[in-house]
């Protein structure tokens, strides 16, 4: 497991922990690739990389205007957590992407716990301009999933306008952050 994810699903975790989970980023990414790189012997490929993820995200100015509100929501994995409403992502790493993609997380800087929580009135009174659907199965289908979420909420401004993109497995710790980041931004900067 990697270092900044030690706290997630411990029954006692240390404080340290808690804090490094609370914080990670896309910065936790690249220091993950760095470890691996150590741990691999690959130290140079694992640098090159960094360098690529690094002068990739930079390429990505931020837009003009006012910050889009981005919900990020993984209607697949609601079954898998129990819940009754699609699993919203926020703080840490998830709101970092959303940052770098030029928009603000309209669950941002949530805890697990408070995320976990969200329940239909919540969803419903959020203000939302972007939607990016989470594909958490290889069968999960975004644009079947986003037409589901825009006539469930449609006061939302991005249920009005059709406004969305999808992420898998770029979203989350990893190689992949600077394509999340590009879906993303692509869709913030349409909507601006």
């Amino acid at each position: 497991m990697t270092p900044s994810n030690c706290a997630n699903g411990a029954v006692s975790p240390r404080p340290g922990d808690v804090t490094t989970y609370a914080n990670r980023s896309v910065e936790s990414s690249f220091d993950l690739l760095t470890q691996l790189g150590v741990i691999f012997d690959v130290q140079g490929r694992a640098a090159q990389i960094v360098r690529e993820a690094r002068a990739s995200l930079a390429a990505f100015p931020p837009p003009p205007g006012e910050r889009k509100r981005v919900l990020v929501a993984y209607p697949g994995m609601s079954m898998a957590m129990g819940l009754t409403v699609p699993a919203v992502f926020g703080g840490g790493i998830f709101d970092d992407i959303v940052n770098r993609a030029g928009g603000v997380n309209a669950f941002g800087g949530l805890s697990d716990q408070q995320l976990g929580a969200i329940n239909v009135e919540a969803l419903a009174a959020a203000d939302v301009d972007v939607l990016v659907v989470g594909l958490y199965q290889p069968d999960d289908n975004a644009d079947k999933y986003a037409a589901k979420l825009f006539a469930q909420f449609p006061r939302w401004p991005a249920s009005r306008t059709k406004t969305y993109t999808s992420v898998s497995d770029s979203f989350y710790l990893g190689p992949l952050n600077a394509v999340a980041v590009k879906r993303i931004s692509d869709v913030v900067r349409a909507a601006g």
